[in-house]
């Protein structure tokens, strides 16, 4: 059902894309509307909200509200808008399995309240159509199909009605509180009858007008919320319904039945020793009058339920009129009313107006008169100010020229006691850089303390006892295949979300450069292509089986690169069905960069400038099947570390070099003992490290190779090669 859900979202956006697109590459693009492309899509799709029962009593157990979504094959049932968004439906129904909808009417809910009728409708499908959480099938009693008796298409079921009902044969009560009188009911169209008329075998029943199979079809009802919004959802289920129906589902109509039983009511009339011209033709005039008879009994109660739904309807209208004109009195009333109490105000506003404005211009004539007087008594003010700070100005000047004639005096004392300052301030300058350099050679001394106390602790984390006693605690059978179980299970259904929403975010990609570029009128398809593919790439690489490349050729993939992820697929197929082999987080990249022939010696020369490595982080990886490379113990205990190697003893009958002396390092059946780093590979003779020799290079491997992993890929050609790489250096953060 959650796949269902997600393929109807998908199914939106590819209608929203598939429909600008059209659009696009037509040559009106000026004159497209927003509101066009919406109402396309809304004509093959409808959604909202309706209410199912709760059970079979719908007055007693009421309503269930569902938000239901028509696509074009599937109807979805949510419990609310979150289960929409978190794809999580309660059920969902086939569209071809659909083959009737239809309005109710009050003799189909009798339970139902009077109000909610004429907003109820039913959907006919089939049993197989159907799937849903908790399934409770209504299944039909064993009794009835034994006691089932067969008349005119009916399958009349023996039952007794202690409630109000009638017969619609006599129309005569059909039931009594304590003795009811025996009765039939058909389970097709559940018309309800004597059982008298069966026994004496009286033609004043009609045929059964139900043209499907019960046992394998069901029905469900729907309430909308207004009777218009019944009425569009009836129109677009309609066109949805096939127009071939099931064969199990045909039978024949209720017209050919009836002609069928009169048929054989009147051979079995005609008795042998009737003969003659006379006599057959009465017996046809006879069956002609019956046919017109029964036909006219149909149009007949045709006509007396349309008049008695015409005459509900023509109640409910004069109750309605009555009433609009009830409401529209005292619409009038109270407009009458308030356009009273409006002409007051407007009188009352209009006189103090008037008085406003006579205050208005009083006040500005006082205003003018202060902002004369004020205008004469700052003048006055800054002409005083203006005399007193002329006169200040001669007395600060006469000053000046006394202080400069006595400064020319005091110089000479002046230069004598400078030179002494300076030689103070040069002492307390190397007192203070003693101090200073003192305080560097402590904080070093520091440092290096502390420093060595940290390699001490990495130290004793990586020995042995401290990795046993973990693998102790949680190396137990039940835990580790508890453990298996729940990876593998979120390992298949992350995989295929990553995959669906790589392929929701293509379509989004698509549908928001479509929305950009379509008010645009000079831009062409090709634009549009290009700024999706910049941001996705995807083609066929090849990765090794396993790691001895020449033994194990290679296995080839179908790559999807999106914003988020590198996803890996075995072929197209798997990509249309989101089944993918591998995925890797496109946040836990490390390095991208194209091989040399000394990290691929097994390859061959020609493949060697198609082949790039990616380093990515080990949390990084999701795969089906963990074939994680596990460092075995010997390396662990053997390592001998060395300027930032993590050396391995070891031995080459094949040929190769030491990379601090450039001796040959191999021999066919005794080969010299040899060292290789497990980090940057570097190759070099034991007897330099044993001998501490100053010849070999620092690593240059700055990784924890233990928290990082690195796969091959093998492109089409050298050029793809170029742009693979280049595409996922732009990604790595």
């Amino acid at each position: 059902m959650q796949l269902d859900s997600k393929e109807s979202d998908i199914e939106q956006l590819r209608e929203k894309l598939n429909d600008l697109q059209l659009r696009v590459d037509s040559s009106s693009i000026t004159s497209l509307q927003p509101d066009e492309t919406d109402s396309n899509i809304a004509e093959s799709r409808l959604e909202g909200w309706l209410a199912i029962p709760n059970r079979a009593n719908i007055k007693r157990y009421g309503w269930k509200k569902q938000y239901v979504v028509v696509s074009s094959k599937k109807i979805l049932f949510y419990n609310d808008e979150q289960d929409k968004e978190q794809s999580n439906p309660s059920m969902v129904l086939d569209i071809d399995k659909l083959f009737h909808v239809r309005p109710v009417t009050q003799g189909d809910v009798y339970r139902a309240e009077a109000d909610e009728i004429p907003r109820i409708f039913q959907i006919l499908y089939a049993n197989e159509g159907e799937c849903r959480k908790e399934a409770d099938l209504e299944s039909v009693p064993q009794g009835d199909k034994t006691n089932c008796l067969p008349h005119k298409g009916h399958e009349f079921i023996p039952t007794l009605y202690h409630f109000p009902s009638n017969c619609e044969a006599c129309s005569k009560p059909l039931w009594h509180v304590f003795k009811p009188p025996p009765a039939l009911e058909c389970r097709r169209c559940h018309v309800k009858c004597h059982k008298d008329h069966l026994d004496k075998k009286e033609d004043v029943i009609a045929p059964c007008k139900v043209n499907y199979d019960v046992t394998s079809a069901r029905d469900m009802l729907l309430l909308a919320l207004s009777q218009d919004e019944q009425k569009k959802w009836i129109g677009h289920l309609g066109k949805k319904i096939p127009k071939t129906p099931p064969s199990t589902f045909a039978r024949a109509s209720p017209r050919t039945m009836s002609t069928r039983s009169v048929a054989n009511q009147s051979f079995r009339k005609n008795p042998k020793n009737m003969s003659g011209k006379p006599r057959k033709s009465l017996s046809t005039q006879l069956d002609l009058t019956m046919l017109k008879a029964e036909s006219e009994r149909l149009a007949r109660t045709l006509q007396e339920e349309q008049n008695f739904q015409l005459s509900q309807e023509h109640k409910k209208a004069v109750s309605q009129y009555k009433q609009e004109i009830s409401e529209k009195d005292l619409t009038i009333a109270q407009l009458e009313e308030s356009n009273k109490s409006l002409t007051k105000e407007v009188e009352n506003l209009s006189k103090e107006k008037t008085e406003l404005n006579e205050r208005l211009q009083a006040q500005k004539q006082e205003f003018a008169a202060e902002k004369e007087e004020l205008a004469n008594t700052i003048k006055t003010n800054y002409e005083k100010a203006l005399n007193i700070e002329r006169a200040l100005k001669t007395m600060a000047v006469n000053k000046l020229t006394e202080i400069m004639n006595q400064k020319d005096m005091n110089l000479d004392q002046k230069t004598r006691s400078s030179t002494t300052d300076l030689r103070k301030k040069e002492i307390e300058n190397r007192k203070l850089q003693l101090e200073l350099n003192q305080e560097k050679e402590k904080f070093n001394h520091m440092a290096i303390k502390y420093q060595k106390e940290l390699n001490e602790m990495q130290a004793a984390m990586e020995s042995d006892d401290y990795q046993s006693q973990f693998q102790q605690e949680y190396s137990s059978p039940a835990m580790a295949m508890q453990l298996a179980e729940e990876y593998t299970y979120r390992n298949k259904f992350q995989m295929e979300l990553d995959s669906k929403e790589s392929d929701i975010e293509q379509l989004r990609e698509k549908l928001n450069d479509l929305q950009l570029n379509s008010s645009v009128t000079s831009l062409q398809p090709d634009e549009t292509d290009s700024n999706i593919a910049e941001s996705r790439l995807e083609g066929w690489l090849a990765i090794p089986n396993r790691a001895n490349i020449k033994r194990y050729v290679w296995k080839k993939q179908y790559v999807v690169v999106s914003s988020k992820k590198i996803i890996f697929y075995n072929d197209e197929q798997d990509k249309e069905q989101s089944n993918p082999s591998m995925v890797l987080d496109i946040d836990k990249l490390i390095h991208v960069r194209p091989v040399t022939q000394g990290d691929v010696y097994r390859a061959e020369a020609d493949e060697i400038p198609r082949i790039f490595q990616i380093l990515y982080a080990n949390e990084g990886e999701c795969r089906k099947e963990a074939d994680l490379e596990s460092v075995p113990q010997g390396d662990k205990t053997n390592c001998l570390p060395h300027k930032g190697h993590k050396f391995i003893p070891t031995l080459y009958h094949f040929p190769s070099n030491c990379e601090a002396c450039s001796k040959p390092l191999w021999h066919v059946f005794k080969p010299p003992p040899a060292l290789e780093c497990r980090r940057c590979h570097v190759k070099c003779h034991t007897d330099h490290l044993d001998k501490k020799e100053d010849v070999i290079s620092p690593c240059k491997v700055n990784y924890d190779l233990t928290s990082a992993r690195d796969i091959l890929l093998l492109a089409l050609s050298q050029d793809e090669q170029q742009k693979w790489i280049s595409h996922l250096r732009k990604k790595i953060p």
